[in-house]
């Protein structure tokens, strides 16, 4: 059973996101162990949208358009205040929620990097994803190519033609010619 290439873009960021939440999980816990489980579930509820939110917007939007270099002054700098908007989200959910406004400059530091690890994920998974597709369709054109030329070669021998030679081998041996 082969796998379109266009499911595997469609069920990777899903894979990937299972197991990020995983991790996600297992991080909240241990790093808020000293909280009860629903301040953690909705630490969990209010964050991985905004992580799923800068994965996706990198792996379907952004990586595309960046690396075939058209108009990339414009998509670094959108990439960039997607990053700083992105952010302020991330300490505005904070803030809502209760968090010392004293911390907020750390939530936004350390955002900034969640951020940029989650767009990192989203470029080099994608990146994965379209060298593996440019190698299945170069390999896939290489085939059809040799097809291509055996079915040229076979046209070149043609029944008739050789028929008409091994008569003309068979009538020049009957006489015992020296042709």
């Amino acid at each position: 059973m082969k796998i379109s290439m266009r499911r595997i873009k469609i069920l990777t960021p899903i894979v990937f996101w299972l197991f990020q939440l995983m991790i996600h999980m297992i991080r909240n816990i241990y790093v808020l162990a000293d909280q009860d489980f629903s301040y953690i579930f909705q630490n969990i509820i209010y964050t991985y949208p905004l992580d799923i939110i800068t994965f996706c917007l990198f792996f379907y939007l952004f990586a595309p358009k960046f690396f075939k270099k058209e108009n990339l002054s414009v998509w670094i700098t959108t990439g960039l205040i997607y990053f700083v908007v992105h952010s302020f989200i991330w300490v505005l959910v904070y803030y809502l929620r209760g968090i010392e406004p004293e911390k907020l400059s750390v939530i936004y530091a350390s955002s900034m990097g969640h951020n940029f690890l989650h767009a990192f994920y989203g470029i080099v998974i994608r990146l994965a994803i379209d060298w593996f597709q440019k190698r299945e369709e170069k390999r896939e054109l290489q085939e059809q190519n040799v097809k291509t030329e055996l079915a040229l070669l076979r046209s070149q021998i043609n029944p008739h033609f050789l028929f008409n030679i091994l008569n003309n081998i068979n009538s020049f041996a009957l006489k015992k010619s020296d042709k």
